[in-house]
């Protein structure tokens, strides 16, 4: 089974999560003390905002990333791609 880690609250004596998980009956799980400071996820530092950056994924993430640089961007938006 795949490993995960997720965060929860004790509330009248039951961990409540802050996403429900569906699992299993009969799966293992650790509930251990936690400490903010020892989250073991791992935490990628931002960096300098770039606004050439942020352009260019806005347009990857609606799927015209041909569009980026364009500076016609706006009358193509609509149109199929040609």
């Amino acid at each position: 089974m795949e490993r995960f880690w997720i965060q929860g609250v004790v509330r009248g004596g039951q961990v409540v999560l802050e996403t429900p998980l569906a699992l299993p009956d009969g799966t293992v799980v650790t509930v251990m003390d936690y400490d903010p400071d020892d989250d073991p996820r791992t935490i990628v530092p931002a960096g300098p905002y770039d606004p050439e950056d942020a352009r260019r994924a806005v347009f990857a993430s609606i799927g015209r990333p041909e569009l980026a640089d364009d500076p016609d961007w706006m009358s193509k938006l609509g149109k199929p791609r040609e």
